[in-house]
């Protein structure tokens, strides 16, 4: 597909879209991380140098429970990430697992 939604405007909302991650399934080990990070980058223009990145934003604009119990939450799934194998973005999410501790 080239990196864009463009051409499944017309097409029927129940077509699968044609991924690249899901197209390798059976010959490259892929994670949901892969797919939500190729998900993200289609999806957002311009396109996010860390499809994963942290709204910081948003954690910091709930109640202090709620935002203690997601940050914990992203904590574990970023840490995940990190551990899974290397991406390309791993600097940027490293940075704001950085940052999600010192919340």
């Amino acid at each position: 597909r080239g990196g864009s939604l463009e051409g499944y405007e017309n097409i029927e909302r129940d077509v699968p879209l044609l991924l690249k991650t899901t197209n390798e399934w059976h010959t490259h080990r892929a994670s949901v991380w892969d797919i939500v990070s190729e998900l993200v980058s289609l999806a957002v223009k311009p396109k996010p140098r860390n499809p994963l990145a942290v709204n910081f934003t948003h954690l910091e604009d709930m109640a202090l429970m709620h935002s203690t119990f997601c940050s914990a939450a992203i904590m574990s799934i970023l840490s995940q990430v990190l551990r899974e194998r290397p991406h390309k973005h791993d600097w940027l999410t490293l940075i704001d697992l950085q940052k999600l501790a010192g919340m």
